[in-house]
């Protein structure tokens, strides 16, 4: 091989390993860049996830703008809660266990349709707490404005009040097994929820509350505005006071029976309660008769349109007298009714204290003439003692030793602004019977279908307007107050904002 030869072979051999080396430095430098790449995008996720996962985006994003405040979506979802939880509560308390008729816990409130609309389209659950949600997120916005440019701030007492309630709720939250405060409300109200939150947002609400009682407050009317005004819609609030009593066909007497046998039969026993009644006391013992048991009769007390149809005019006629009582049928029911009065309030509401004794029923739930004897004479003795030392602080203290009704214990047995039948025929008789002057005191007997026993009684004057003023003058309130609102908040208007993505209602 040549000299030539050689140095052409190792010419070409550099070359080669020049080229290798070239070729793998570009791999490299491409894996180099893609570890970069790669490592970047883990990073973008890994800040993301800490991100979403330290509740910025419920605590610094803009879910929704009123007027000129900006609302995070923590403190919607607060609001979208609470309205929720509310809306149950009251469903609950009145349908009890049959409450999912209305609304159901186990399925999204997106997909259940809301069933109390007034309007012919379709909405759901979802739509209507998110309604009404924003409709009190603008009236606490513009109220709590309208405070802070009148210069009002909290007081003391409702700093305290808002600092209890907070204790309150760790003390409710540590007993349910949360370790701190803080995971109870964001298991409550939703992620981004704590305590320096929850408690701005309750004085915000607090405040605006505050400001809205004085501003309904500050309006006045004169007495012949009031009288004007009831007069105008006195068929708004003119009362009749009846009893009734319906005899059903689901009775077991009219067991097997059906058509006219049954309606005659039906009307033959209501007719029968009927000629035995000549007063409340009477009627009572009539249908105590027909049941076999303690029944207690409501009084009903109604507007004119409020009336049932079946005796509609027989209780609206003037010529009615107290204690007349007739009979009506209906398919499947026959009424007695027994007329009271009819009332234009213009009376004055009672105030009164009362200390209540209780009669021990026996076990089959009677009450024995010893058993009432026994609560009488309790009665009687208390009266007597207070007797020797007759003062309001008396009386006050003796309730709260000795009264039986929960109610009122805690403020002395005392009842304000009660109306014409609030209360048990005996207490209400002593109240509305225009002989009592303040400090005047008795025993009266009340029943219900929660109690029987004896009232201690003592009277403490009345309300300074009539009933009727009254219903004028919170009616006129509550119409000026509205348009003082519509006014106040004609400029709030609602956007939403990106956050809205992390509200939820649950």
């Amino acid at each position: 091989m040549s000299a030539n030869e050689k140095e052409l072979r190792a010419s070409q051999k550099a070359e080669r390993k020049a080229n290798a080396a070239a070729e793998q430095d570009k791999k490299d430098r491409r894996f180099r860049r893609n570890a970069i790449i790669v490592i970047a995008i883990l990073v973008v996720l890994i800040v993301f996830a800490l991100v979403v996962n330290s509740n910025l985006f419920y605590t610094k994003s803009t879910a929704l703008t009123i007027g000129g405040t900006k609302y995070s979506p923590a403190e919607t979802s607060y609001f979208y809660r609470s309205t929720y939880n509310n809306i149950y509560q009251n469903l609950y308390s009145q349908l009890g266990d049959y409450v999912s008729m209305a609304i159901d816990t186990s399925k999204p409130l997106d997909e259940q349709v809301y069933p109390y609309s007034d309007g012919d389209e379709e909405i759901t659950w979802a739509d209507q707490i998110k309604q009404t949600a924003q409709e009190d997120m603008v009236r606490i916005t513009s109220l709590y404005d309208a405070a802070v440019k009148a210069g009002r701030t909290l007081t003391a007492d409702e700093k305290a009040s808002i600092d209890s309630e907070i204790q309150d709720m760790r003390e409710y939250a540590s007993g349910n097994g949360y370790s701190d405060l803080n995971k109870f409300l964001t298991a409550y109200f939703g992620k981004g929820m704590n305590v320096d939150l929850y408690k701005s947002l309750r004085e915000r609400i607090s405040l605006a509350s505050a400001y809205a009682t004085e501003l309904e407050d500050s309006f006045s009317y004169t007495p012949e505005q009031l009288s004007a005004y009831y007069d105008e819609h006195a068929a708004e609030y003119d009362t009749y006071y009846y009893y009734t009593y319906p005899v059903n066909s689901s009775d077991s007497a009219f067991e097997g029976l059906e058509g006219d046998e049954l309606a005659a039969r039906m009307h033959e026993a209501a007719q029968k309660i009927a000629d035995a009644t000549t007063d409340f006391e009477s009627m009572t013992a009539a249908v105590r008769d027909y049941t076999g048991e303690n029944t207690v009769l409501s009084i009903a007390y109604n507007t004119v349109d409020n009336i049932g149809q079946t005796y509609k005019d027989w209780v609206t006629d003037p010529a009615r007298q107290k204690n007349d009582v007739a009979v009506f049928d209906i398919e499947g029911t026959s009424y007695v009714v027994l007329y009271d009065e009819f009332c234009h309030n213009d009376y004055h509401p009672a105030n009164f204290r009362h200390i209540l004794v209780k009669a021990v029923p026996d076990e089959d739930g009677n009450y024995t003439d010893e058993a009432l004897e026994t609560a009488k004479a309790k009665a009687e003795a208390l009266l007597d003692t207070w007797k020797a030392n007759p003062t309001v602080e008396n009386f006050e203290e003796m309730a709260k030793l000795n009264s039986e009704d929960s109610g009122s214990t805690g403020n002395g047995g005392l009842y304000t602004d009660v109306t014409k039948h609030q209360m048990v025929p005996g207490v209400d008789a002593f109240l509305f019977d225009g002989t009592h002057t303040v400090g005047d005191s008795g025993v009266v007997f009340g029943e219900s279908s929660a109690y029987t026993g004896y009232h201690v009684m003592y009277y403490d004057g009345q309300a300074e307007l009539s009933y009727a003023d009254t219903l004028a003058d919170t009616a006129l309130r509550e119409a000026d107050f509205d348009e003082a609102y519509k006014a106040m908040s004609a400029s709030y208007a609602i956007k939403e904002g990106s956050g809205m993505r992390f509200v939820s209602v649950l």
